[in-house]
């Protein structure tokens, strides 16, 4: 899919990326990251260039660069658990799983749950 990306000079700017088949569409902009983590100095002249799967922004001080982020290095442990026959209306033995992150960034966590 080709994307085009755009710098809007506001203060802190902000790098924007579009799908280039459909304008319409934005597939990420740098003020969705939690916490400022992609926040970069504004500069009325900046023309984001793209190399090797990263975008560089120039900044009157700085380059600021965008690229895909590792990929966390979840774990469980123990890596499966059993579930015994159990009695409609009876509560069971509690089991504890640990969920470890290795990696440099955050997990997200959600509960999906389908009816029935």
């Amino acid at each position: 899919m080709p994307i085009l990306w755009a710098v809007e000079n506001t203060s802190p700017a902000v790098l924007h990326a579009y799908d280039a088949t459909n304008l319409a569409t934005e597939l990420y902009n740098s003020s969705q990251a939690p916490s400022g983590r992609d926040q970069f100095a504004n500069n009325k002249y900046i023309t984001p260039t793209i190399a090797d799967g990263e975008v560089f922004v120039g900044t009157p001080n700085s380059v600021a660069v965008f690229g895909l982020l590792p990929a966390p290095a979840a774990s469980f442990a123990p890596s499966s658990v059993s579930f015994p026959n159990q009695a409609l209306n009876t509560t069971g033995t509690a089991q504890s799983i640990t969920l470890t992150n290795g990696g440099p960034n955050g997990l997200l966590i959600a509960v999906l749950l389908s009816p029935g």
